[in-house]
């Protein structure tokens, strides 16, 4: 059971969330079909996942996570096909063998600097207590950019919100993280009552959408920059925020794949084209 946030702060708590996916589509019509389409017969496909959280309050304000998970999948058309996945777990694996790994290892330290204080009740990756409204929050480690920039009530989880990748976050936002959606990285936060303000910094992967970290921040990293604002509207309470981002990684670039296909012969593909680039 939950504790309540007026229990006082909590000192370690434990989570766990599962959720299993199943999808499946009807046979359609296609005049053509390639190695990245949709197929045209009846598929099902299906994802497991299953997400453990500790948390342990260090100090005053000192806080530790640590996630490990297990995902397991069948992508309908093998995860080709669609602009944005159906099930958004997908992108995590398509493999229907279990995959464990551990998402989440980072620590939070938050400075209380006044204003009023809100109960926290305890929840995966939140230990229970009482928060500030103005305040100054670090977060490093291994987590991803979504856990902390561009949250949202209804889409942002495919586990407990919308399934469709697409809707997992800003869709212009590339945010750097490996292909199951972690990285490492730090954030630092100011909170002034009604104001929010994050800026971040976090590791891009060695090759585009690939697992392998390159450990290079100053050459290979991905920038984050949010401001938010609480306001009530007829009595209703909404958000206003901006993000910028700049990502600086090995990247290809579609306009020179086409170049480069033309000139040289075969499809163009971005592999043949990768350079460092902003």
């Amino acid at each position: 059971m939950p504790v309540p946030a007026n229990a006082g702060p909590e000192r370690w708590n434990a989570h766990i969330q599962a959720t299993y996916i199943f999808q499946t589509k009807d046979p359609m019509h296609a005049p053509y079909t390639g190695a990245n389409s949709l197929l045209p017969g009846r598929e099902y496909g299906w994802s497991l996942s299953a997400t453990a959280s500790f948390g342990l309050r260090l100090w005053q304000g000192g806080e530790l996570y640590f996630d490990p998970e297990m995902v397991a999948a069948r992508a309908i058309s093998h995860a080709a096909g669609l602009g944005g996945l159906a099930d958004g777990e997908i992108s995590k694996t398509s493999n229907p063998n279990p995959t464990t790994y551990y998402a989440r290892l980072f620590s939070r330290q938050t400075w209380d600097l006044g204003g009023e204080h809100t109960p926290v009740e305890s929840d995966t990756n939140q230990l229970a207590g009482s928060t500030v409204s103005r305040r100054i929050v670090f977060t490093v480690g291994d987590y991803s950019p979504t856990d902390i920039f561009g949250q949202n009530s209804y889409a942002g989880d495919p586990r407990a919100q919308f399934l469709n990748a697409a809707l997992m976050t800003y869709g212009a936002w590339d945010y750097a993280s490996d292909s199951r959606g972690y990285t490492w990285g730090a954030t630092l936060e100011y909170y002034h009552d009604d104001w929010a303000f994050r800026i971040g910094r976090f590791l891009q992967p060695r090759e585009p959408n690939g697992l392998q970290l390159s450990y290079r921040p100053f050459q290979d990293y991905g920038d984050v920059l949010e401001a938010e604002h609480d306001h009530k509207i007829a009595g209703r309470d909404g958000k206003i925020r901006v993000l910028l981002y700049r990502n600086r990684a090995t990247m290809g670039d579609y306009g020179r794949a086409v170049q480069y296909a033309a000139m040289f012969g075969g499809s163009p593909a971005l592999s043949n084209v990768r350079a460092t680039r902003v």
